[in-house]
């Protein structure tokens, strides 16, 4: 088993929002969410959980081009 295994396996449960799935907040158990580039956050009572990308092999890079 390589160290990289063995640190996720020490890490536990990580929690997620998955974009096309209902998501339950782990604090309330709500369904609404305000969603982010990086972080979903509950509408009801703030937690933020990070994004599941859909895109793995790409980097997280802003929808709009950069102004000289």
């Amino acid at each position: 088993m390589s160290q990289f295994i063995a640190l996720l396996a020490d890490r536990g449960d990580v929690l997620l929002y998955h974009r096309a799935r209902t998501n339950h907040c782990p604090r309330c158990g709500r369904t609404n969410w305000l969603v982010g580039r990086v972080t979903a956050e509950c509408a009801s009572c703030q937690t933020a959980l990070p994004l599941v990308s859909d895109r793995p092999e790409q980097p997280l890079t802003p929808d709009f081009p950069a102004q000289p």
